[in-house]
């Protein structure tokens, strides 16, 4: 794969929540520098395959989030269908990626 600096921001549907874990992507392949977690109407978690309603990482509602594949390798990339999140009833969590 080639470094290059130009930045393309792409998005996936909105996740609407059930009080269900799921993955960003279900099939691997889809990769990204940045990954850009907003809840909207509530708090959501984000993790591995355990993060549930009390596990994983916590995210404010209306606070956007980034993750971010290692700053030091230019070419490091997260695979989408490595990220979980935990999507209470009631709140919708908005995703992008570059």
């Amino acid at each position: 794969m080639c470094y290059t600096s130009a930045m393309t921001v792409n998005s996936l549907i909105d996740i609407t929540g059930a009080n269900a874990t799921v993955q960003l992507k279900s099939t691997p392949g889809t990769k990204a520098r940045h990954i850009y977690l907003t809840p909207i109407g509530g708090a959501v978690r984000w993790g591995n395959t355990s993060t549930g309603a009390g596990t994983g990482n916590s995210i404010p509602a209306g606070v956007q989030h980034v993750l971010r594949a290692n700053e030091a390798d230019v070419t490091d990339l997260v695979d989408l269908s490595t990220v979980y999140v935990y999507v209470p009833t009631g709140v919708t969590l908005t995703i992008s990626y570059s």
